[in-house]
């Protein structure tokens, strides 16, 4: 299931109408519609965030089983990652410890 389909779903199943979750979300009405019928591929993810809080569930509940999104986390996790990892390590050459003074 697509999180375009997830979305219609939710909504629906919590009797909330495009244009009162378009307000709650800070879009158009149109553009709710445009997502959930796929015409826009990617919803982004501050939007994707935003509905979750609004359907009281968590972003990877609406992305969960599409593959569009799930490949893109996990390049995202890999990414932060290797950059995380980059920060440190070129840091731990600069790293001195500080000196102790007696008191």
């Amino acid at each position: 299931m697509t999180v375009n389909q997830k979305i219609r779903i939710m909504r629906k199943e919590r009797n909330i109408t495009t244009t009162v979750l378009s307000e709650k979300i800070g879009i158009s009405q149109s553009s709710v519609v445009r997502y959930e019928n796929g015409s826009v591929k990617y919803v982004p993810l501050d939007l994707l965030d935003k509905m979750a809080e609004v359907f009281g569930c968590s972003v990877d509940d609406l992305i969960e089983g599409d593959s569009r999104y799930t490949q893109k986390k996990t390049e995202l996790n890999q990414s932060s990652y290797l950059r995380m990892s980059k920060i440190f390590w070129s840091n731990i050459g600069n790293y001195q410890p500080k000196k102790r003074t007696q008191s």
